[in-house]
């Protein structure tokens, strides 16, 4: 499993799992302020990013397609969160 830490500063972080076979590069031309945790490549299940998630006083979670399948597999490895909102079948995001 890949993850990649884009830093902005922010007191809220982004986790996105992506879909299959993505990267960050789709997202590099979204304008955004918040701290993002892109995690893609599941051809290995080793999730153990370097972030300490207290320090956010907001967090977002955001998965696609395989990527929702990847967030509820690792969900004891994840905050938990407590509001969710599904969108279509593919796409779901929580925030704490």
């Amino acid at each position: 499993m890949q993850t990649i830490f884009q830093n902005n500063g922010s007191d809220e972080l982004i986790i996105l799992f992506n879909g299959w076979g993505m990267d960050e590069k789709p997202y590099q031309l979204v304008k955004n302020s918040r701290d993002i945790l892109f995690v893609s490549d599941y051809t290995t299940l080793d999730f153990s990013p370097s972030i300490d998630f207290s320090e956010y006083k907001k967090l977002i979670l955001i998965t696609f397609s395989a990527g929702v399948f990847m967030a509820a597999f690792l969900q004891d490895k994840l905050p938990k969160f407590y509001f969710f909102r599904k969108m279509k079948n593919f796409l779901s995001i929580l925030i704490k």
